[in-house]
């Protein structure tokens, strides 16, 4: 069986991007979904004795924008850019990467700078262009839906002594969950348009594991959206067709693609 050696870049940058997506049960979910007692060795400074008590209207707003971005809606699509900054290793950065996901029904394309992920009928492929690489797979990535327990998500949050606060920019709103003490996230920003109510920016700012006080290494992501919305035209992506062709009970590359290098594991 062959092993699949994929850019690390797009592993990571897709692994983030997906994350964004389902934010409490992503990069920093287990930080809000998970029972408080599991967490505590995480706090480096319990500097709020009493519970914080947060603005019910403002959590719940917070919660909703998380749950707007749900890549396993029947039918979704989302585009947007990724900055990601890595204080620690800056070849990680990443600057202006653009993204699309179409879902419907059980089928998505989810497409990341250069490189393509396609699962359509049970099929799943990960295309990445400028390794001129394509492999087939029977795995299909598994996405989790974000964490809809209110209780449970202020209970955590308390229990890890984030503080909501929010500011206003015009018809912008945006939501801050923030702890500069904790060793993993120090931050969780989203940001609404007032008026039409969708989400605009997602920003995480996580810390270095080896240097968590250092804010130097830092690593912040910043998602722009320029496209939510709760239907999709599946057929306007590419498919598996494009790439692949069963031959003679065998997998082969459709001509476009010769040149590219076929791995199935």
């Amino acid at each position: 069986m062959k092993k699949i050696y994929l850019k690390p870049k797009l592993i990571i940058t897709g692994i983030f991007v997906l994350a964004s997506a389902a934010l409490v049960a992503g990069a920093i979910g287990k930080h809000l979904g998970a029972p408080v007692k599991r967490h505590a060795r995480h706090i480096v400074a319990a500097s709020v004795e009493e519970p914080i008590i947060y603005d019910s209207v403002l959590l719940k707003k917070f919660i909703s924008a998380i749950r707007s971005l749900d890549f396993n809606q029947p039918e979704c699509t989302y585009k947007g850019i990724v900055d990601l900054e890595d204080g620690n290793d800056t070849t990680n950065n990443v600057h202006n990467l653009r993204f699309s996901f179409c879902r419907s029904g059980k089928n998505y394309y989810y497409q990341v700078g250069n490189a393509e992920i396609i699962h359509h009928d049970g099929i799943n492929l990960y295309i990445q262009h400028d390794q001129h690489k394509i492999a087939l797979s029977g795995e299909a990535i598994t996405i989790k839906s974000p964490v809809t327990n209110i209780p449970l998500i202020e209970k955590t949050l308390q229990g890890e002594h984030y503080t909501l606060q929010h500011s206003q920019k015009g018809n912008m709103q945006t939501l801050s969950l923030i702890n500069e003490h904790h060793i993993s996230c120090k931050e969780i920003s989203v940001t609404l348009d007032t008026v039409s109510g969708k989400l605009k920016q997602i920003y995480t700012r996580l810390t270095d594991f080896g240097s968590p006080a250092d804010k130097n290494k830092e690593r912040t992501m910043n998602v722009t959206l320029t496209e939510v919305k709760d239907q999709a035209e599946i057929n306007a992506y590419p498919s598996w067709e494009r790439f692949v062709k069963r031959s003679g009970g065998k997998w082969e590359l459709t001509d476009a693609y010769r040149d590219y290098e076929l791995i199935q594991f």
